[in-house]
């Protein structure tokens, strides 16, 4: 996991490209999330944990088990 500023940002660069090759676009929130994630304010998981909660993330296993 990208430890450093540096790596942290040219992670996140190669991510959104990766993105934008799918044809996805995120928004505004979420790069926010992102930027604070590149200057060590939050970590990783918490930008996941707060994206996957605002869109009700539930994996396949759970819902699964679920139905």
């Amino acid at each position: 996991m990208p430890t450093t500023r540096q790596d942290r940002k040219k992670a996140v660069k190669q991510a959104l490209a990766n993105s934008a090759l799918e044809g996805l676009k995120p928004d505004p929130e979420f790069l926010d999330l992102l930027a604070r994630y590149v200057a060590g304010e939050i970590s990783l998981e918490t930008a996941l944990e707060y994206t996957k909660a605002k869109h009700q993330y539930e994996p396949d296993s759970a819902r699964k088990s679920s139905e």
